[in-house]
């Protein structure tokens, strides 16, 4: 959740208050009636991270009247660590599973037994290696280390070799 609206802060004292007007979309659903709560002073911001029982990654932005919110009990809160943990887990061994897939294919296409022409096999390595980033970026939002630095300035050093044999020789 963002910050509070001010139409939500109730003082003895007044004081200048910034607006805190929402700053996502509304919330599919909300439609304006006319004094409808999404038109009232009382709509935050959230980032809407499990939607239908899936974790939602990039989170979903979007405002929501306040009053559609509520606490959340300790076991919802474990459940949803837990399915967190999970989705952070399967994203990092994607990851090492798509640099094995590189480590293979450029030993396959090392050796030359496949059968495909070296451009076949550089276009295939670049497809997989801009996956690899992608999935990198995605475990650097979600703070998990993914593959280490050290495997990925390998695996593209191995990219470009091969690259340029396959150019030259």
């Amino acid at each position: 959740m963002r910050t509070l609206p001010r139409g939500l802060i109730v003082a003895r004292v007044p004081r200048d208050l910034p607006e805190n007007a929402p700053q996502f979309p509304p919330r599919s659903g909300l439609r304006p009636k006319g004094k409808h709560p999404a038109e009232l002073p009382g709509v935050v911001d959230v980032e809407v991270l499990q939607q239908d029982g899936a974790v939602m990654w990039p989170p979903h932005q979007c405002s929501v009247p306040v009053c559609a919110l509520r606490k959340a009990d300790s076991a919802r809160l474990q459940a949803w660590h837990a399915q967190w943990d999970s989705h952070v887990s399967a994203r990092g061994k994607a990851a090492h599973t798509l640099a094995e897939r590189i480590e293979q294919v450029l030993q396959e296409g090392l050796k030359g037994t496949d059968g495909r022409t070296a451009r076949e096999v550089v276009s295939e390595l670049t497809e997989l290696y801009g996956q690899l980033e992608e999935n990198q970026r995605e475990l650097q939002e979600l703070q998990n280390p993914g593959v280490a630095e050290d495997r990925m300035s390998n695996l593209q050093r191995g990219i470009q070799r091969f690259a340029a044999l396959a150019r030259f020789g």
